[in-house]
Order: structure tokens, then C-alpha cells, then sequence
């Protein structure tokens, strides 16, 4: 169960990737121009994939969102942010308890210059 998730999640990551390089070009060159924040947590709920699909769909509409996905084998929140919003915990926190939902162990790091948690880590530290 533990090496299916693990390589879900390596799966998903790419994904993101993937979506990213497929992303409208003004968002793409924009994103170049400037620093983006990587920004994980847990969602402490066990949730189906149409709640992560819901969950994606609100907050990418938030002012700064560039990536939004939410894995739901898991319960485990991603997304790509731009760093001149400096979007932090407390924002999270109150978006989530609008759908009805509590975060916990918020990791945040500018995108390529730090060391994010991984997967394994976010999912011990519920």
C-alpha cells in the first residue's frame, strides 16, 4: 500500500510538472520573470476525488494561485504561488475552513531554493 502511494505520488508530481509545461503561455512567461513559492500541506480529512477536484478549483481562482492540486489517495495539498503575494499559513487555513476542512504541517520554500518536504514526511506528520 505504502509503495502504491509512494509511486502515486511521484506520479502526481510529475503530472504537475507536465501541467505546467502545457500551461497558457502568458502564465508560463510570467512565471519565468519571477520567483514562485511551493507551498504543501495535509488536508486533515480523507477525501474523495471530486472534494480534491473542488478544493482545486476554488483556490486556483485565489489572487497569486498558478498551480492548485490536491491528491486525494493521500490528503495531501500542492500548489505554486507567486512570491510578491507571499501567500502564508494563516490564508490556507481560512480558505480550507470555508469548504470545511482544518490543514496541518504547512510547508512552504521559494520553488528551486530550498528543501521542501517530501511526500513521506507530510504524511508521518499528520
Amino acid at each position: 500500500m505504502k509503495k502504491s502511494i509512494r509511486h502515486f505520488s511521484i506520479m502526481m508530481l510529475l503530472s504537475v510538472f507536465a501541467l505546467l509545461s502545457f500551461s497558457d503561455k502568458d502564465k508560463n512567461a510570467s512565471a519565468e520573470k519571477q520567483d514562485l513559492h511551493e507551498i504543501m500541506f495535509n488536508i486533515n480529512a480523507v477525501l474523495t476525488y471530486d472534494e480534491a477536484q473542488a478544493i482545486d478549483k476554488k483556490i486556483s481562482l485565489k489572487d497569486g494561485i498558478f498551480v492548485s492540486r490536491t491528491n486525494p489517495s493521500n490528503s495531501i495539498y500542492y500548489c505554486l504561488s507567486e512570491v510578491d503575494k507571499n501567500l502564508n499559513e494563516t490564508q490556507f487555513k481560512e480558505w480550507f475552513n470555508e469548504m470545511g476542512y482544518e490543514i496541518s504541517c504547512f510547508n512552504k520554500i521559494v520553488l528551486g531554493k530550498g528543501v521542501s518536504k517530501t511526500f513521506d514526511e507530510l504524511e508521518n506528520c499528520k
